[in-house]
């Protein structure tokens, strides 16, 4: 089972890293609010009404049009043919909800994730370490049971920069229709059947400021994470919150 710590600046949670890195953990999840589950995009949509006002059947109804949709569009901005996994991931990372959640194998950028929004200053943060036991770099993605993680290509800067891989969840089918999509803990089991999130850190909301600061110091921002000027923009404004 997962243990939760917590950790007050960077040098704990490198501390906290040193001492857990014999346990394989090699992939890192920054959120905002440390009681947000580990859920897909596409789960965060709001199903009332999909099936009634939009004539869905099911999750994997709704997701064929999303993808199908993006891209018949996309096809004059493409310099490549992405494979099914790396249209879900490019699809993603442009603001499509798809059935994957981002992670990062970099320790201190996934940190960055659970502080770097300061309208969630009044919340605890955390970041989730897991280890990839069950990675895969391609698979049907649509006969899965469990949750798989996908180490993609370099399809863009961000995930360049974002150091990116992902987890990709099964969708309920048939009679389940439009059932909430479980979410990470329910499913993912490493080979002894222990979950594979193996570490929950939370960062008190007091803390986040300070933390910005110090990973602003080891060169991780806005600008390194989001290539472009995008990123610029938001370094320059972001020291503003410390």
């Amino acid at each position: 089972m997962s243990t939760t710590k917590v950790v007050k600046t960077v040098v704990m949670y490198l501390e906290l890293l040193n001492d857990e890195l014999n346990k394989g953990f090699d992939i890192f999840r920054g959120q905002s609010e440390e009681t947000w589950g580990l859920e897909p995009s596409i789960s965060r949509l709001p199903n009332y009404g999909l099936e009634k006002s939009f004539g869905f059947d099911d999750w994997e109804y709704l997701e064929t049009y999303l993808i199908e949709t993006f891209q018949n569009s996309s096809v004059p901005y493409m310099n490549f043919e992405p494979t099914p996994l790396d249209w879900l991931v490019h699809a993603q990372h442009h603001g499509l909800p798809t059935r994957l959640l981002d992670w990062t194998s970099n320790p201190l950028k996934g940190l960055y994730f659970a502080v770097n929004d300061p309208s969630y200053d009044d919340k605890n943060g955390a970041v989730f370490i897991a280890s990839r036991y069950l990675s895969g770099n391609s698979f049907d993605y649509t006969n899965i049971k469990n949750v798989m993680f996908y180490q993609s290509k370099h399809l863009n800067n961000r995930i360049i920069a974002q150091e990116g891989c992902f987890s990709v969840y099964p969708l309920p089918t048939g009679f389940e229709k439009f059932n909430e999509i479980r979410e990470f803990l329910d499913y993912q089991l490493d080979e002894d059947g222990e979950i594979n999130l193996k570490c929950k850190v939370i960062i008190p909301k007091e803390c986040k400021s300070a933390i910005r600061q110090e990973l602003r110091i080891l060169g991780i921002t806005q600008q390194s994470l989001f290539p472009g000027l995008d990123g610029i923009a938001g370094s320059i404004v972001n020291p503003f919150y410390y």
